[in-house]
């Protein structure tokens, strides 16, 4: 494979859970002027996601929390990678820190809210991770995410009982085309369900697909993390069930991460 199909496939790959979590977000999203749309779900990614969709199936924000959101991550993105390139050296390695399992730490916070909240979602829950999982070995990273979330999406449908409404290139060509595919994976699943009619059987799917790729991406990366990794999500879903603050959910798993390797557990 050239170099530049190898960049589009992998691309394809990375960004495809991005389809599905537009697709998730539809219901609000596409409420929007079109440009609004557009501008919103351009700086979509998973943190904004997570925190987003909950707020907004809880009622307690507009989709401003979702732009906002990924304006903040964008900042956060440009402002660490400078620092990470100029002063790494002199961090070190971020496991002794507990900086590695952030982003997993986080994902489980939200998982575990979403649990606490309803039983409805303990199915598609536990089907996204099984899923996710087992399709590891035959699946690229990224495609079992997808794989994860859309068995979730119909293990929601039955969640909810019957329905009556049932060759090398310039470097610059390159980016372009990588940039082109991640901000079409962002457009295309809520593109797509302006044309689906919303009913109670579609409602329930999208529920579970919203909860679904959250937590296949986080038994995706348990499933090839250690032990470490794998400790710190169990401590971070522990604490949010008895907190119920993601923040020290998050902040208790990083501390278990640090201490693990602080201690040479592993």
């Amino acid at each position: 494979m050239n170099p530049l199909s190898s960049a589009m496939c992998n691309n394809a790959a990375l960004n495809a859970r991005h389809v599905i979590m537009g697709a998730a977000l539809a219901p609000w999203v596409n409420r929007l002027p079109p440009w609004q749309r557009v501008l919103s779900l351009a700086y979509l990614s998973d943190p904004n996601f997570a925190d987003s969709q909950t707020a907004f199936k809880s009622g307690r924000a507009d989709l401003g929390r979702l732009l906002g959101g990924g304006l903040i991550l964008w900042l956060n993105w440009i402002v660490g990678t400078a620092i990470g390139v100029l002063g790494g050296g002199l961090l070190g390695a971020p496991d002794r820190f507990g900086i590695d399992v952030v982003m997993v730490c986080f994902f489980t916070a939200v998982v575990t809210e979403q649990l606490r909240e309803g039983r409805d979602v303990i199915l598609p829950v536990l089907v996204a991770a099984v899923v996710s999982v087992v399709s590891l070995p035959w699946l690229a990273t990224g495609w079992n995410v997808i794989l994860g979330a859309l068995a979730a999406g119909i293990a929601g449908i039955a969640t909810g009982g019957s329905d009556t409404d049932r060759a090398k290139m310039a470097d610059w060509i390159v980016v372009a085309m990588v940039a082109a595919i991640t901000l079409a994976s962002r457009l295309l699943g809520a593109t797509v369900m302006i044309h689906v009619r919303e009913t109670r059987r579609v409602g329930r799917f999208l529920d579970g697909l919203s909860v679904g790729v959250i937590a296949a991406l986080v038994a995706s990366f348990v499933a090839q993390a250690d032990l470490r990794t794998a400790f710190a999500v169990a401590v971070t879903g522990l604490t949010m069930l008895a907190s119920k603050s993601a923040v020290w959910a998050m902040l208790s798993g990083m501390a278990v991460a640090a201490a693990w390797r602080w201690l040479g557990a592993g």
